[in-house]
């Protein structure tokens, strides 16, 4: 019997034997249908996704999509949402900092990071 003949001609193979033995065999079968259901489906989805949000270079310029969103205007809206907050929230603290003198932000005994001590816990 020769390396390329097929000792089960009969069986839905591919003719392929991973060992010696030729018991490990390549069966010729079809992917079970919700595998390939699901892969259609993610087809479509990148499609989809390609022609709704940027994407594509074509001829030099990336396909600009149908929702007008990009990262940059998306970075915009949250820095200008954190600048907000932190005026709202630190906005006398930023003032009391600008009012003083850098001899009183250094006698300052308020517990900060760099100035406050750490106890042992069983005191």
């Amino acid at each position: 019997m020769s390396k390329h003949e097929n000792p089960y001609p009969g069986e839905n193979n591919t003719g392929h034997f991973w060992d010696d033995e030729q018991d490990l065999r390549e069966l010729n079968n079809r992917p079970p249908r919700w595998y390939m259901q699901a892969m259609f489906i993610g087809l479509v989805a990148v499609v989809i996704y390609s022609f709704y949000y940027p994407s594509i270079p074509w001829f030099g310029e990336h396909y600009k999509g149908t929702a007008g969103w990009t990262q940059i205007t998306e970075m915009d809206e949250s820095v200008a949402e954190l600048e907000a907050y932190r005026e709202k929230k630190f906005a006398a603290t930023e003032q009391a900092i600008a009012d003083s003198s850098l001899e009183d932000i250094i006698r300052d005994e308020r517990p900060t990071i760099h100035n406050q001590t750490s106890k042992p816990k069983n005191e």
